[in-house]
């Protein structure tokens, strides 16, 4: 799910996609993990896992490829 709009936040789109979902990550491209931190004050829920990238490169594919594929592994 790509949250687009953070407010008026999208709490009953989020929560329904989060409990349909077995696990959940929060990629995003910034320090802080303020859209993991909106997801648990207005769904008061955490998520599982998370990418966070702050040096103001873009995230690519490969490195949710890797990042999930990692995961995984750990799991496993």
């Amino acid at each position: 799910m790509q949250v687009v709009t953070l407010w008026p936040f999208p709490t009953e789109a989020v929560s329904a996609f989060l409990d349909a979902s077995k696990r959940t990550m929060v990629i995003e491209g910034n320090h802080d993990g303020q859209l993991e931190g909106l997801i648990r004050q207005e769904c008061l829920r955490g998520v599982d896992e998370r990418l966070h990238r702050y040096d103001g490169r873009p995230i690519s594919p490969e490195q949710v490829y890797e990042t999930v594929m990692e995961v995984s592994r750990a799991r496993s």
